[in-house]
């Protein structure tokens, strides 16, 4: 017979804690009160054995029939054939949640009983019943003009202008030139735009001459470029003389010049570092983007607590903060994000911060009118508050409560953003387990304010814009008020402050005065409370979603590009200055390798046979990296390693086929590799690479752990709901079909469809959904299966295309759009979009939602027509990132994803 298995295996997986939640577990899981009753949701919690349910209760949802003092009885429904029985267990408080399926009904009956109540009070007869909603309505989304942001150049490359860099035969390195700045680590701002765009005085203008980027002085974007031009900039004479210095030197001297040389090249240490930006900060002429650049920079470092500490040795605390009384906010903001990620977690930087008196400044900063400076004042207080008993004591000294009413005072704010994020923070505090009266007298003007808001919300609905909005905001405005009516009867039945004479718990707290200032435990019990407030305040604040016209959206500047980096006329992305050398593995260029699968490794002898279809990308990628210069035979330059297997080929393999063999084949050759090359080993797989446009190959590193956490996956299912896709570790393809050559697009005002789209609806709901509410718009071209007329002419006729998620979020069709110089509406959650992190897919396309497919046309209609105009224009200049060629050209599809593969090439290999 086989082994049996136990109650508890299996369940590794399903018993995981999330993400940052592996810590100690939270005083509140044992001071919730549980009532027979009410509803729970059993969550097994790994890290407590006792009192663990089996691992089929995991997920379900039952009522309480018991409370014991460490456990509770749970009424759980199981399915045993046809019939279900009632199962009662016992589970610890550990595994068991408040369970919120009933809060909406709750919700919804409290706010009829309003309703029926004022109707009754007109004279009315209303009905109460749910109406289903409509569609929601459509806004832009505008930006700025297109720019182009220049990378600042390497600060090394700066210190050695004026160096002469000469080859392996002896030629010797002359004096470095610093830069005015006098440092190693940035330029100003000044000396950037005096790099950049500086002409070569030695060229004349009205010749008509246009240089080259790399001869601009310290303009290089490659050492190849600072060697042209060390060399073009260089007297042969002098070099000359120096060469044959050189060869009289022995060899001992020649060690010992490159030494010194290798010493000023160092990179310096992050105490210099933080030693150079409070120069700066110190240096009453700089000017103020230097300042913020500095305070950047400090604020990188002062991240580990080791950089912390030197920061306070260096007497850089004082420094940081002096700034809080700069003048200008910014400066201001960035002093206190600095002060803030230095203080949390750490009580030497916390004691110190609180002794210059810096509570003080922050506080003041909290009631700014600048938002964005209140809420980095909030962090910094929150940072030095938390886990630092004087620190709390300070802060309520400093009359931190009535911080807290000004922060409540929030909810009268008439931007619906702060007003939802207020109501949100006051609700995790209301939801705290605990029936202290003193706490409530805090928000004994909440149930007045409360009211106002249901009047404002009111008026807000008679507008159609923002409308839903205003619905969502009086739904959470209700709930608070729901769950501060019960609170507040809960403290106020324990002080016996409700009689007989039926005063209610509200007006109770309206009749009771208001305490005067604790201390000792109730103080801070009370500190306690409001800390856990501004924590809850600031993460809803930056983690919440921004809505359409809030205060934090319309003060944001924008620092997005049509293209987030530059690329520049022979720079990176066209493969003639990426200094990343990639080495392929042999089987690649070997027809008999000893694996047994040449046909495997070998690229297609016809990548543009019609078959390949949605694996074109595949294929071309590995036959134009063979014939770039981006290859190498020699393994101490290559900065990337290929490993040269295809998805698409083993797929095809009549000896491989499924996807179980083919990640077994994918473990034995990355094992192979491991043992015949050095390489492998060396980085545990972080600099090497495959590629893959085959749904099957994403799990084809499923059996090897250390190929799919470290080796960088290049495929075209780029989805970050995918098991083994990390979005910053790998990297997005494009999945393009083969097309002929670029041609002039059609012009705008020849595209009379608004929208097109044809394709199989069977294997994705949304593409169902989509059909059945728009497939009978005659303005809309959408069709399930062939369109009726040619798939070309659909593109080239309609303003906009349809990329809907299929089988996988991504398709041909996108590729297609832009080819046909039709503008992408993409529908497909969870997307990662190819060159993402280089193109601003928000200049090109119009993203839209799944909830939000109801309200396609309207969105399509509502944008402009000189917003059309320019995503037009930006779309015909990206379509060349979305072509492949046999001999790779600048631009194309093949420099983009290796000019990703470079950005991602910042790892080491281990020395022996």
């Amino acid at each position: 017979m086989p082994a049996g298995h136990g109650l508890r295996s299996r369940t590794r997986d399903l018993f995981s804690r999330p993400f940052r939640k592996k810590g100690y577990i939270p005083l509140t899981t044992y001071l919730r009160n549980y009532k027979i009753g009410e509803y729970v949701d059993i969550k097994v919690n790994g890290a407590v054995h006792k009192g663990m349910p089996h691992k089929f209760y995991h997920g379900r949802t039952g009522r309480v029939w018991n409370v014991t003092k460490r456990a509770i009885g749970v009424e759980v429904n199981k399915q045993v054939g046809n019939r279900i029985i009632r199962k009662r267990i016992h589970v610890r408080v550990e595994h068991v949640l408040p369970s919120r399926c009933q809060e909406e009904f709750q919700l919804r009956k409290i706010r009829n009983d309003e309703l029926k109540a004022e109707a009754k009070a007109r004279g009315e007869k209303i009905s109460t019943k749910r109406q289903p909603e409509g569609p929601k309505p459509g806004f832009m989304v505008e930006g700025a003009t297109m720019e182009t942001v220049t990378p600042i150049p390497y600060d090394v490359v700066n210190d050695l202008k004026g160096v002469a860099l000469f080859l392996s035969n002896g030629l010797r390195l002359g004096d470095s030139n610093k830069n005015s700045s006098g440092g190693l680590i940035w330029s100003t701002a000044k000396e950037k735009t005096d790099l950049v765009r500086k002409p070569d005085s030695d060229v004349d203008p009205a010749a008509g001459v246009v240089e080259d980027r790399d001869d601009i002085d310290g303009g290089f974007s490659s050492l190849d470029g600072m060697l042209r031009w060390a060399i073009g900039n260089s007297d042969p004479e002098k070099l000359k003389e120096t060469a044959q210095d050189v060869q009289r030197m022995s060899s001992d001297e020649r060690q010992m010049e490159i030494k010194e040389l290798m010493e000023k090249l160092k990179t310096p240490s992050d105490a210099q570092l933080m030693q150079i930006a409070m120069d700066d900060l110190n240096n009453s002429s700089l000017t103020l983007e230097d300042r913020q650049r500095a305070l950047h920079e400090l604020l990188i470092l002062v991240e580990p607590i080791d950089n912390a500490n030197d920061l306070n040795n260096l007497g850089g605390l004082a420094v940081v903060i002096r700034e809080l009384d700069h003048p200008e906010p910014e400066i201001r903001k960035l002093s206190a994000c600095v002060i803030g990620k230095a203080s949390q977690n750490n009580p030497t930087i916390q004691r110190q911060v609180l002794e210059f008196g810096t509570l003080r400044k922050l506080m003041k900063m909290v009631i700014s009118s600048c938002v964005e400076e209140a809420i980095k004042a909030l962090y910094a207080i929150s940072a030095l508050t938390r886990n630092n008993f004087p620190g709390q004591h300070l802060f309520y000294a400093e009359a931190g409560d009535l911080m807290l009413q000004s922060v409540v005072d929030l909810m009268a704010s008439s931007d619906l953003d702060l007003q939802e994020k207020a109501l949100l923070a006051v609700k995790s505090l209301l939801h705290l387990k605990t029936t202290e009266a003193l706490v409530f007298q805090d928000f004994c003007g909440l149930d007045m304010l409360l009211d106002r808001m249901r009047q404002q919300l009111r008026d807000l609905m008679q507008d159609e814009f923002r409308k839903d909005y205003a619905v969502d905001v009086e739904s959470l405005r209700t709930e608070v008020e729901l769950i501060y009516h019960r609170k507040l009867g809960k403290a106020f039945a324990g002080d016996g402050q409700i009689h007989s004479s039926g005063i209610s718990a509200m007006s109770a707290a309206k009749m009771r005065p208001k305490p005067p200032l604790l201390s000792g435990p109730t103080a801070f019990c009370r500190s306690l409370l409001l800390l856990f407030f501004f924590l809850s305040f600031y993460i809803f604040l930056l983690a919440s979603p921004i809505r359409s016209g809030s205060i934090l959206q319309k003060t944001a500047a924008p620092f997005i590009t049509p293209l987030r980096l530059e690329i520049p006329r022979g720079g990176a992305p066209n493969g003639s200055s990426i200094t990343a050398p990639r080495f392929v593995y042999p089987d690649a260029h070997n027809s008999s390798s000893a694996f047994g699968y040449s046909n495997i490794f070998l690229h297609h002898p016809n990548p543009y046979n019609p078959k390949l279809g949605n694996y074109f990308s595949e294929h071309m990628f590995k036959l134009s990296l063979l014939r770039s210069s981006l290859l190498t035979l020699n393994t101490q330059e290559a900065h990337l390693f290929f490993m040269p297997f295809s998805i698409n080929s083993l797929r095809n393999d009549p000896r491989v086929r499924n996807a179980s063999s083919i990640s077994t084949f994918v473990t034995e050759y990355t094992e192979r590799i491991s043992r015949e090359f050095r390489f492998w080993n060396a980085s545990l797989g972080a600099d090497h690479f495959y590629v893959h446009c085959h749904s099957v190959g994403r799990e084809a590193a499923s059996k090897h752990s250390a190929l799919h956490n470290n080796a960088i996956q290049v495929t075209c299912s780029s989805s970050y709901f995918q098991r083994l896709y990390i979005a910053h570790k790998d990297v997005g393809l494009p999945q393009v079909w083969p097309r002929p050559p670029m041609e002039a697009l059609t012009p705008p005002t020849e595209r009379h469809r608004l929208v097109f789209f044809t394709g199989r609806t069977k294997n994705s709901w949304i593409r169902q959904e989509v059909m059945s509410i728009w497939g009978n718009d005659t303005a809309m071209g959408i069709f399930s299966g062939r369109s009726s007329y040619p798939y070309e002419e659909g593109f080239k006729r309609s303003r906009y295309c349809l990329h809907i998620k299929g089988y996988e979020v991504n398709t041909a069709k996108i590729s297609d759009a832009i080819h046909y110089g039709c503008i992408p509406v993409i529908i497909s959650n969870y997307y990662d979009l190819p060159f993402a992190n280089i193109l601003n897919w928000s200049r090109f396309s119009v993203i839209v939602s799944h909830r939000e497919i109801k309200s396609l046309k309207k969105i399509l209609l509502a944008i402009p027509r000189e917003t059309y105009m320019t995503m037009y224009e930006n779309l015909s200049q990206v379509r060349r990132h979305f072509v492949w060629h046999q001999i790779p050209a600048g631009y194309d599809s093949f420099h983009m994803t290796a000019y990703q593969l470079w950005l991602r090439r910042g790892v080491h290999r281990l020395q022996k």
